[in-house]
């Protein structure tokens, strides 16, 4: 229903902005109208997630462009905490830039984002989460890329980067895949299938392990009703805020350019 507009050209008329601005306006009036059949609902969060907030002080937010200019060498920082967790060079610098980039504003129509977890202003976690994969159905999101820094393992910050993951997912969703290598006895092994088989409730689709030698398990599980109702909700209001900032530019810069107020 919302779908993301072409960029404006350099030279546009006062007829182009206005035809921009009535289209703006339908877009808000129509999220409007769903979020007021939706209701008013605030997404729940567990106790367990804030006292670990509270007790790490982690935020967990989409990167973007405008925090590599903030943060000098945060690029670096993301690029070598991946390829120290993964044992290899899963990415490079300008792979991160990329995956930053997608997090720039109207991001809410971005179909993959790159999730960052910071402690002040360090990164000590990322994963992403994309609405869709050629590797799956229309329906079905996909998180990965999840790493946490090797000394803050085990501290809850992989657990509230998936919960802001398929919040978000939940927006667009109904079920969510994700994908591992396991292999029977190994220990890291042994407590990813407890944590994602287990405690996240993904079910792999080729079943149980064969319990002989490595596998790659893809695993999906179903979004409740509940949560993409919630999910539905913020995707709805984070449009609705990209499209009244995009708004509020042109009514702004057609009033300047203009000499007159538009719409």
């Amino acid at each position: 229903m919302f779908s993301r507009r072409q960029s404006r050209r350099t030279e546009e008329t006062p007829i182009d902005v206005q035809k921009q601005i009535v289209l703006l306006e339908k877009q808000l009036a129509e999220i409007d109208s769903v979020l007021h059949e939706l209701g008013d609902e605030a997404m729940p969060t567990s106790a367990e997630s804030e006292t670990d907030n509270r007790r790490l002080q982690v935020d967990v937010v989409v990167g973007n462009s405008a925090m590599v200019d903030k943060m000098p060498g945060l690029i670096k920082k993301i690029c070598s905490m991946v390829n120290r967790s993964y044992g290899y060079m899963r990415v490079d610098e300008g792979d991160i830039a990329d995956r930053l980039q997608m997090g720039d504003p109207g991001s809410s129509r971005a179909n993959r984002v790159l999730h960052v977890a910071f402690m002040g202003d360090q990164p000590v976690g990322c994963m992403s989460s994309t609405f869709r994969v050629p590797w799956a159905e229309d329906g079905c999101g996909h998180w990965g890329l999840l790493v946490v820094d090797e000394s803050l393992q085990g501290k809850g910050i992989a657990s509230r980067m998936v919960q802001a993951a398929e919040a978000r997912l939940a927006g667009m969703c109904e079920q969510i895949q994700m994908e591992y290598e396991y292999t029977p006895g190994d220990e890291l092994s042994e407590r990813l299938l407890a944590w994602y088989e287990g405690k996240l409730n993904f079910r792999c689709v080729s079943g149980p392990p064969r319990g002989r030698g490595p596998e790659f398990r893809k695993c999906r599980k179903l979004i409740s009703k509940e949560d993409r109702q919630r999910g539905r909700r913020q995707r709805l209001n984070e449009l609705r805020s990209d499209f009244s900032e995009e708004l509020a530019a042109l009514r702004s810069n057609g009033s300047g350019g203009y000499g007159g107020s538009i719409g």
